[in-house]
């Protein structure tokens, strides 16, 4: 199937979860025109299961749009082998620094982490990568502000209890915070020269001294990749960050999640496309 069959499927499907969506609301209103033409067989089918009706019109809606919007990210093997009796990676050779993998901090950055893939890395325009929130990390969050109001409404309504009500208001309001800044887009422009993280745009990196998580593309010498054992009281598991290595030795975190093919992957297509090398322990 072509991607122009691809896409009309998804814009098709997209519209068929819009319309879900739009129909429970128009039946819980009620909105006379809708009921009368869906009949009252399946205006009561819709009212008893509402809520399922509307997640079904927004996931099936969200999914479709995030599938037509996908773009083939072309990304190259640019991984060694590793060699008992060699380096392990490529040199990395400036003025400023000469790095093997050995040299390099193989610390985590960041502590903790999750263990699903949290963002997707998305071609924007041919000169410009950006990270951003995937569809796993979107729902978690939706979970969290879901549950949080729905324990919220429920104890309110029939008993009024204010310790209850908190409870689910503080889940309702980490699951929009917890979305707020994972939605954070981490941004690689080659026309600013530049790697930020934040939702303001630049044209030129003299723009972004005053932004914190931020560097010239020219002062990227490589990618790395590696892993996290994070232990739990009821589940252990691995979690991956994929750091920026700077000219001047020191790392800066790009992100950090726990599925490893996905974010091998981001990792090599990222290398290509700034033209640096890709460290990766293991």
């Amino acid at each position: 199937m072509s991607d122009n069959k691809n896409r009309k499927v998804f814009q098709i499907l997209e519209f068929i979860g819009l319309s879900i969506f739009a129909i429970a609301f128009f039946v819980n209103i009620p909105f006379k025109p809708v009921t009368e033409f869906l009949g009252e067989d399946i205006t009561s089918f819709i009212k008893q299961n509402s809520p399922f009706v509307f997640i079904f019109g927004i996931v099936l809606a969200g999914i479709s749009k995030h599938l037509k919007n996908k773009k083939k990210l072309s990304s190259k093997q640019i991984t060694r082998d590793i060699d008992g009796e060699k380096d392990l990676f490529d040199k990395i050779e400036s003025d400023d620094i000469k790095l093997t993998a050995r040299t390099l901090d193989w610390t985590p950055i960041k502590s903790g982490g999750t263990n699903f893939g949290t963002h997707r890395l998305v071609q924007t325009t041919p000169r410009r990568l950006e990270f951003k929130i995937s569809i796993g990390g979107t729902l978690f969050c939706s979970l969290f502000s879901l549950i949080g109001a729905a324990v919220g409404i429920m104890f309110y309504m029939e008993s009024k209890e204010i310790i209850p009500t908190l409870i689910g208001s503080v889940f309702f309001v980490s699951g929009i915070v917890m979305y707020y800044f994972m939605s954070i887009p981490r941004v690689f422009d080659k026309g600013a020269n530049a790697y930020w993280k934040g939702r303001q745009q630049f044209h030129s990196f003299s723009g972004l001294k005053a932004q914190k998580e931020s560097v010239a593309l020219s002062d990227i010498a490589g990618i790395q990749v590696l892993s996290e054992y994070i232990r739990g009281d009821k589940s252990s598991y691995y979690s991956y960050e994929l750091n920026l290595i700077l000219v001047d030795g020191n790392r800066l975190n790009v992100i950090d999640h726990g599925n490893r093919e996905k974010i091998r992957k981001n990792a090599e297509t990222l290398a290509s496309f700034l033209n640096v090398p890709l460290f990766e322990a293991g």
